[in-house]
């Protein structure tokens, strides 16, 4: 514990309780009322939102390893699209310094991704560390994805096919977004991938690819999705509408 958590902590005791604070006394072992203060604060997140956060990291997660802070961050960030240390400021009693550490944490856990802007940095949902297999990973395939055949040869020589094409992009460091887009959809022609594979072909970060291009454009009828049932899946992939199928 750092030296100003436990000096808030002392003081917030000689003032006694508030509308900020609760104390339980933890004499003979885990105080039980813990869960009901805890309820209280989880009631105040819609509960869309906390279904959200369990379908996304699972239910285990949110439950034994998310503190009210923790879980508020991460509603922050679902329902506003992001979340920053001055935006938690406004609705938590945390210290800045302590809300920082927590974030940076979550990030660690690889539930939350940074901008890495400092001070000034914001951050986004990610896929919580739920690593499904993708086109660099496996070889596997089925019925819904590239086919690739049985040596990794082929892969090698997919991967470079793939990177000729994104090279218009992944070699720049700004590029039109017309042009962004076109290769997306190239990229997505015969093919389904994720965000996390386009942003590493293209060389740009998931939240900018997604956020700036991936939902536009399946908005826009470009793209399909892989799971249209649920847009929120960390394995979600992406591939060029059929045009002719229009």
């Amino acid at each position: 514990m750092s030296p100003d958590l436990l000096d808030k902590i002392l003081g917030a005791a000689r003032v006694g309780e508030t509308t900020d604070w609760e104390f339980k006394s933890a004499k003979g072992g885990f105080p039980r009322s813990f869960w009901e203060t805890y309820s209280a604060m989880v009631s105040l997140i819609p509960d869309e939102t906390l279904s959200a956060l369990k379908e996304r990291y699972s239910a285990r997660f949110i439950e034994n390893n998310v503190s009210p802070s923790e879980l508020q961050a991460l509603a922050t960030a679902h329902l506003e699209n992001e979340v920053s240390n001055t935006r938690l400021q406004e609705l938590l009693t945390d210290h800045p310094v302590e809300i920082t550490r927590m974030l940076q944490g979550l990030c660690t856990l690889g539930v939350l991704e940074s901008d890495n802007r400092r001070r000034w940095s914001r951050y986004y949902l990610s896929g919580g560390g739920i690593t499904a297999p993708t086109l660099f990973d496996t070889l596997q395939s089925d019925k819904d994805s590239i086919r690739l055949p049985g040596d990794s040869s082929h892969l090698d020589e997919v991967n470079v096919e793939l990177q000729k094409l994104a090279e218009p992009v992944s070699s720049k460091g700004k590029a039109p977004v017309s042009l962004v887009r076109e290769v997306i959809f190239r990229l997505c022609t015969g093919r389904y991938l994720s965000a996390e594979e386009l942003s590493r072909l293209l060389n740009r970060s998931q939240h900018n690819i997604r956020n700036r291009h991936l939902t536009l454009m399946v908005t826009e009828g470009l793209l399909t999705l892989r799971y249209p049932d649920s847009v929120n899946r960390p394995d979600q992939a992406y591939t060029a509408t059929d045009k002719d199928a229009q």
